[in-house]
This record gives C-alpha cells, sequence and structure tokens, in this order.
C-alpha cells in the first residue's frame, strides 16, 4: 500500500483533526501542507471544492473531515476514535457535529480568520463588528455550554480521547490563538479538559508543530496564548 498522505495546512482546526486521528491510530503518514490561502492553484486538481483536509489512502481521495475520520474508523476501529457502545457513539457524532459547525463559526471564522489569517494573507484589517461578539458573547456561550458537559477526568468517551474530543480542543485553540480568553474561574472544568486534549500524545506535537507557523508565532504573542508550554 502506498503511504497515506494528508493535505491540507496544519493551522486549520479539520486538519488538526484528521493529524490527530492517525496519530491516535498510530499510523505513519505524510503531511504536505498545502496552504489554501497561497496555493489554490495546486489545491483544485485535487479537491476540486478548494478545501483541506484532503486524505489519500491506498490512491483513494477522500474529501471532508467527518467522512475522512470515518473511513479511518471503519479501517481501524479498534483505537477509540469513536466508542464502542451505541449510545455513546450518537453523543460523540452530535458534539463532533457541534465543534464541527457552531464551534468553527465563532472560534474559526469569526476569530482565528479575522484576527489571523486575514491581516496575514491579505493585509487588511480584522472586520471588528464580527470580532467583538465572538469575543464577548458567541465565544462565552459555547464555552458555558461546554463547561456544563466537561469531564472532570479524561474526556468525553469512556473508551479514551474521541474524535469529538479532539475537535473540541482543535477549534477553541483556534479561539485561544486569537484572542479569546478562557477564564478559569468561570470555566474551570472546561479549561482543565482543554489542556488535557491539547497535552494528549495524539494532539500535542500538532499544536508544536503549528507553532513554528510565522503566523502562529506572531499570534501566540499578540494575543498572549494561555498556554505556552504546549
Amino acid at each position: 500500500m502506498q503511504p497515506i498522505q494528508v493535505i491540507g495546512y496544519p493551522i486549520s482546526p479539520y486538519v488538526k483533526k484528521v493529524l490527530a486521528a492517525l496519530n491516535l491510530i498510530g499510523v505513519d503518514y505524510e503531511l504536505d501542507p498545502l496552504n489554501p490561502f497561497t496555493e489554490k492553484a495546486r489545491l483544485t486538481p485535487i479537491n476540486a471544492a478548494g478545501q483541506v483536509p484532503v486524505l489519500v489512502y491506498d490512491g483513494k481521495v477522500i474529501t471532508e473531515s467527518p467522512e475522512i475520520c470515518l473511513f479511518l474508523h471503519q479501517h481501524y476501529p479498534d483505537y477509540g476514535l469513536y466508542p464502542s457502545k451505541s449510545d455513546d457513539i450518537y453523543r460523540i457524532n452530535k458534539l463532533e457535529a457541534f465543534a464541527d459547525s457552531a464551534m468553527m463559526i465563532v472560534f474559526g471564522a469569526r476569530l482565528l480568520h479575522q484576527r489571523v489569517i486575514i491581516p496575514t494573507y491579505t493585509h487588511e484589517p480584522p472586520n471588528h463588528d464580527i470580532v467583538h461578539p465572538a469575543l464577548q458573547t458567541h465565544g462565552p456561550q459555547i464555552c458555558d455550554t461546554l463547561e456544563a458537559i466537561a469531564p472532570p477526568q479524561g474526556f468525553l468517551s469512556p473508551d479514551g480521547l474521541s474524535i469529538a474530543d479532539i475537535m473540541i480542543g482543535a477549534t477553541l485553540h483556534a479561539g485561544l490563538l486569537a484572542g479569546f480568553c478562557l477564564d478559569e474561574n468561570r470555566w474551570p472544568l472546561l479549561s482543565r479538559y482543554i489542556q488535557r486534549i491539547l497535552s494528549h500524545r495524539a494532539v500535542a506535537p500538532i499544536i508544536a508543530m503549528e507553532a513554528q507557523y510565522p503566523e502562529i508565532k506572531q499570534a501566540r504573542i499578540e494575543f498572549a496564548y494561555p498556554f505556552p508550554s504546549l
């Protein structure tokens, strides 16, 4: 079989999700860190939608992170991406979808994209009419929801780190890079839970790799990223 290849900009939470899933499974892969903002011409022949991540598995091309992770789970079912019990699977699927959609809109599109990506690649300022509600209202509302479900120990699935944990951690991490304040007094369970996710062996190497990108180095300094040891 040809080596597994992941195509995508690792700053993207969706790309992080796929990379962390592969790390959790423990299979070797090659990363092509294609940047969709600067290498669109190279991306569209691979994925006409012009989006990352893309997984190339033994010549088969799979797009969209939920489909990629489900594909990986089908091929490697014993590694905990999804729980073993049906009731737990339903809950993890719902929380993964919440992170993929509602959390990504706030922490990805309205914060990371506006405050880090747009200034880096267009040299234009962020739209503060988008940023301020995300920082002051929508982000805290999401954190209130997550505080109510954050486990005091471990992760959401009894089987260990799951795909929902990974995506929740990746999206909130995006917000932290863009200056969202995860107040540990207001959200103590959530704060500790996010730190457990980001320091997990499947996730921490991706956070460390991403930290070498110039725009992320700058964001960590400018917005006082709260977990500098990661």
